[in-house]
């Protein structure tokens, strides 16, 4: 780019508009729609996390569940950019690839067993015990 001059966005591609038949008008009402489905996906998430996870190891789930978020908020704009500034497609394409990583996920999901469990008594205790003698904070095993 020289001169300041805006670089233009290609409309159609290997991957382009044409082929996925997204059009600027139809992709103006579309985003906004997925951007509302993918805003509730934090909310389900902890939900079902509360429920495939041991109320014990909780904590170490919701940590883990932490860290791939920020790892995610990183990832996902270097992947919209390389879409569509490094691969030369336009925005359409880059909504389409969020959509292809939620079809990857629900892929990775759909044998996991979410119904209830009867978890064991050991899962159920609490990690930390107050029960010490000196009033020192015992964590994951029992004081004495």
């Amino acid at each position: 780019m020289q001169g300041g001059a805006r670089r233009k966005i290609p409309k159609s591609g290997p991957i382009g508009s044409p082929a996925f038949g997204f059009a600027s008008a139809r992709f103006g009402l579309v985003a906004p729609l997925v951007g509302m489905a993918l805003g509730a996906t934090p909310t389900v998430d902890r939900a079902y996390l509360m429920r495939l996870a041991p109320p014990r190891h909780l904590g170490h789930y919701l940590g883990l569940y932490a860290m791939v978020g920020r790892f995610a908020v990183v990832v996902g704009p270097l992947l919209c950019a390389l879409t569509v500034d490094g691969l030369g497609f336009g925005r359409p394409v880059a909504v389409a690839t969020l959509l292809i990583l939620v079809g990857v996920a629900a892929v990775v999901l759909a044998p996991i067993d979410d119904g209830r469990r009867a978890w064991p008594a050991a899962d159920l205790a609490p990690m930390a015990d107050h029960s010490a003698e000196d009033g020192r904070l015992v964590l994951g095993h029992a004081a004495g």
